[in-house]
């Protein structure tokens, strides 16, 4: 755990000095306003689909206690279950992904190595989580519908 914290830390440092070197071009100021656009973009994308993962969970549960004592079809939950887990995950490595593609991106410009892939494998990666991120959610959701109405009681009926 202590290398992979001093790998991390000296990451950072290692990109802080090659930041420091690189010189500032008129459009750098445009750049870095569309960066940061683009960061607070995904970072809303992310919390939102870590919310509607997580609470779909959460409802899901206080419909299987309150509603649906003797439910039908359980495997389907469990499908939306794993959806709504793969999901979570996909998002929480997305992260972590692009944080080193971030890093990559910058050495790079810095290096001004033009035709390279901006990020490198770990921006196909980021890209490819968090489409998984949001098919599962949307998976999830489906299932945990169908779920709900094979469930839901019929009116009129003893319980």
């Amino acid at each position: 755990m202590l290398g992979v914290l001093w790998k991390i830390e000296w990451s950072w440092e290692v990109l802080r000095q090659e930041m420091s070197e690189a010189p500032q071009a008129p459009g750098d100021r445009d750049r870095e306003r569309l960066v940061e656009a683009d960061r607070q973009s995904m970072q809303d994308f992310d919390k939102a689909v870590l919310t509607i993962s997580g609470g779909a969970l959460a409802v899901s549960v206080a419909f299987i206690k309150d509603i649906a004592h003797g439910p039908n079809v359980p495997s389907l939950l469990a499908l939306a279950w794993a959806a709504f887990t793969i999901s979570i995950v996909s998002i929480l490595v997305s992260n972590y992904s692009s944080h080193w593609a971030l890093v990559k991106a910058l050495v790079d410009l810095d290096k001004d190595q033009a035709g390279a892939v901006q990020g490198g494998c770990f921006t196909w990666v980021t890209e490819g989580l968090n489409v998984l991120a949001l098919g599962s959610l949307l998976l999830g959701l489906v299932m945990l519908l169908g779920f709900s109405f094979l469930n839901l009681p019929v009116r009129g009926a003893i319980p």
